[in-house]
């Protein structure tokens, strides 16, 4: 599972989190990466993608869920 999580931390920037969360067939959740950004785009989500990349994760996933973002699945596509 793929989402962007907005956190108003400082009056004048808005702080995004993009995390990316593995669950098992058992239902065991898994955070595999937190990136923090300034803003849901493309390039902010290839560097989770280029993130997990560099963990050693090469294996594509079985089903993706996002959110409306299209910002997600541009950047997969990318890759």
């Amino acid at each position: 599972m793929a989402d962007s999580i907005y956190c108003k931390v400082w009056m004048d920037n808005k702080l995004f989190l993009l995390v990316v969360i593995d669950i098992e067939d058992a239902g065991r959740k898994e955070v595999l990466t937190i990136v923090y950004g300034y803003r849901e785009s493309e390039v902010s989500w290839l560097e989770v993608l280029s993130q997990l990349t560099s963990l050693g994760i090469s294996i594509a996933p079985e089903l993706a869920i996002g959110d409306s973002a299209f910002v997600f699945w541009n950047a997969g596509t990318k890759r």
